[in-house]
């Protein structure tokens, strides 16, 4: 456990001593034996404990099944600080050192983080363009449809009605042009208020 950590736990210890008759809220270090995600707890050898004696059931999120908020999955091996919330043995792991998952949630919108894939909301949507090839491969197609269509307004610029060559094309290929393209910029397809890379 870092120095910065136990300062903290020893901080909010001397804050409990301080409101005296006998009000003590125990805070303290320990190590992360292994986790069940699904219930929400951690087994931790606490730094009061005896070698190879565990404490099991420590709820992980703060507030369990909270509407909003942040919580993290700890990872086993790491060292954690607890505290006991709402009478004794009632322990909870307020912060670890390393983590598996991490979460979040404010309003409508999700986050969930974990090695190597940030997640926003469901993920249903799949991942994250890469705006700027995005756009690079957009410019191309409107170059090569540009070039189509200038090809094919030249052809019906230069289409005579009633020649030899023009038996059996409709007269209305003397008025018909198509306009061009206008290239992608990445402003138009870009979102700044989510970033990745």
């Amino acid at each position: 456990m870092g120095q910065n950590d136990k300062k903290i736990a020893e901080l909010i210890d001397s804050i409990a001593h301080k409101r005296g008759h006998g009000l003590r809220i125990p805070v303290m270090t320990g190590k992360v034996i292994s986790v069940d995600e699904a219930e929400m707890t951690a087994t931790v050898e606490l730094s009061v404990d005896k070698e190879g004696v565990y404490t099991a059931g420590i709820n992980i999120n703060v507030v369990l099944q909270a509407v909003e908020g942040m919580y993290g999955i700890p990872g086993a091996d790491s060292y954690c600080l607890v505290a006991e919330i709402d009478g004794p043995g009632k322990w909870e792991l307020l912060k670890a050192n390393k983590y598996t998952k991490l979460y979040g949630k404010v309003g409508a919108s999700e986050v969930m983080v974990k090695d190597d894939v940030i997640q926003l909301n469901d993920g249903g949507d799949g991942g994250l363009v890469k705006v700027a090839e995005l756009t690079g491969q957009l410019n191309d197609i409107e170059d090569k449809l540009n070039s189509l269509i200038n090809k094919w307004n030249s052809f019906c610029a230069a289409y005579l009605p009633g020649s030899a060559s023009s038996a059996g094309v409709p007269a209305t290929l003397t008025t018909e042009t198509v306009t061009t393209l206008v290239s992608t910029s990445r402003s138009d397809i870009e979102n700044t208020k989510v970033k990745h890379g």
